[in-house]
């Protein structure tokens, strides 16, 4: 019988989302993340802004005719099962 193991990598529930069209940055609430594809984020707790992972390293996505990109949320660390 084999014993695998899961890795579960843990990330924090906020990150920085900053404008691209006013240079202004935010504290977004991550609603979901697929590291290195794509992340919903809510602003202010209302407005929800989908980002893709691009080859920059950074997710981009827009909303209202404006920009926003990110590096997404930091990694805490990683558990096994």
């Amino acid at each position: 019988m084999r014993n695998h193991q899961t890795q579960t990598n843990h990330f924090e529930t906020e990150c920085a989302l900053k404008c691209t069209d006013n240079g202004r940055v935010l504290l977004a609430d991550v609603v979901t993340f697929k590291e290195g594809e794509s992340i919903t984020v809510l602003i202010e707790g209302k407005v929800r802004v989908h980002l893709k992972y691009t080859k920059f390293k950074e997710y981009v996505g827009s909303m209202s005719g404006l920009e926003f990109i990110t590096k997404g949320p930091k990694f805490i660390g990683s558990s096994y099962r």
